[in-house]
């Protein structure tokens, strides 16, 4: 048996004096897996979530860029703070450890058009429904193994005929 293989988050470069940690895999306080409340917008992390697509890689860049050239602002660094609490309340209550934290795999399409609607982006039909639930079936299907197998330009073609 296969045991899964995840990046373990460690900053020693990140001089924040203890503002940022990282405890059980769990980089924070985040505000949506991007802005630590009381260092935004200065400081960023672009890419911390899993289990989504490069589709919120790219919106989460975005939305960094727009907020620092001024064309977006952020929340309050209170709102934001109470937006990484309430969060990390939900995920106590679901039963879920601290490395899940930005595991997308339950909410990837509602954060997407978070991110989507905080630029006035329209997602297309597509995006919205690939889904990280794609992957978990194709790794159902196909084992441990199914980076390797899974034959991505296929399940594009399958997802476009569908639309």
């Amino acid at each position: 048996m296969r045991t899964r293989r995840w990046y373990k988050f460690h900053f020693p470069f990140l001089l924040s004096n203890g503002i940022i940690t990282v405890d059980d895999n769990r980089v924070g306080p985040l505000y949506k897996h991007v802005f630590p409340p009381s260092l935004a917008p200065c400081l960023s992390f672009v890419g911390i979530p899993y289990m989504g697509f490069c589709v919120v890689l790219e919106l989460q860049a975005k939305w960094v860029a727009k907020v620092l050239c001024g064309k977006l602002k952020l929340p309050t660094q209170e709102e934001m703070a109470y937006s990484v609490e309430q969060f990390y309340c939900q995920m106590e209550k679901r039963g879920w450890p601290k490395r899940f934290t930005h595991n997308l795999q339950h909410d990837e399409v509602e954060y997407k058009a978070w991110l989507a609607a905080q630029m006035d982006v329209n997602l297309p039909k597509l995006l919205k429904e690939a889904t990280v639930f794609s992957l978990v079936k194709a790794r159902s299907r196909l084992g441990d193994d199914y980076r390797d197998t899974w034959d991505v330009d296929q399940w594009m073609q399958q997802m476009e005929v569908s639309d």
